[in-house]
């Protein structure tokens, strides 16, 4: 996922269970008020929980940080190695309706996740995100359930025409909501030109996007990183 050689800091995380799937998160840092904003963070296809955790160093510490673990298991690597829903790698798509397998597992362990981390969660502040197969699952999540949050982060999305009509049947909740969308131009992938399309989407519906390009492959270097964090830090009140 990232350009760096050096792996995530996992310093102040812990591992938790909600409502079926394991989360590691990062409580806030301090807990001045009574509820806490919040980020929820999704892998990628072949990945884990622990590998969104480059992005936190970036992130203001009044969030609180829920990285969840796919539930499939994709391969043996003793690191972790877990999916969402099957994809053909070739071309980066699925089946239809795939995201939908672990989706209703998803909002049902989002919902858990208060009581789980012992925490409210502020509902004006409530964002999520992820990279590559993790921003598919984030977009379907908003499509169905755009009113539980706030905004959305976006990395290395593999379009496709299924998503891009979850989005605009949920259109008239979405108009306006914020989303940060950031693509490599440089895919290893045959998704270089996907940042494009999802935008054109996204702009279509009227959404507050902010669209990023860079020239790297399927993958987030600092500066992607420090721009997705310039673009949500100043949103936490």
């Amino acid at each position: 996922m990232s350009q760096e050689n050096s792996g995530p800091d996992f310093s102040d995380t812990s591992l938790i269970e909600a409502a079926g799937l394991t989360y590691r998160v990062r409580r806030p840092e301090a807990i001045n008020q009574p509820t806490v904003p919040t980020i929820v963070m999704i892998h990628g296809y072949g990945a884990n929980d622990g590998d969104v955790y480059e992005l936190v160093p970036y992130y203001d510490r009044r969030l609180l940080i829920a990285a969840p673990r796919g539930p499939g298991l994709y391969s043996a690597d003793p690191r972790g190695s877990f999916k969402w829903y099957d994809m053909d790698l070739q071309t980066c798509q699925a089946e239809p309706g795939a995201p939908d397998q672990n989706l209703p597992l998803l909002l049902q362990s989002l919902e858990a996740l208060p009581s789980s981390v012992n925490l409210e969660i502020d509902p004006s502040q409530f964002y999520i995100g992820g990279f590559s197969q993790g921003a598919v699952m984030s977009l379907v999540a908003v499509s169905a359930r755009p009113e539980l949050f706030t905004g959305v982060i976006c990395h290395s999305c593999p379009y496709s025409e299924e998503l891009a009509q979850r989005l605009r049947g949920a259109a008239d909740k979405l108009r306006g909501k914020p989303f940060f969308l950031a693509h490599g131009m440089n895919d290893f992938l045959p998704i270089a030109e996907h940042g494009r399309k999802l935008a054109e989407v996204l702009r279509e519906i009227g959404a507050d996007l902010t669209y990023k390009e860079y020239e790297f492959g399927h993958e987030t270097s600092e500066q992607s990183r420090r721009d997705m964090a310039a673009w949500l830090n100043p949103r936490l009140k």
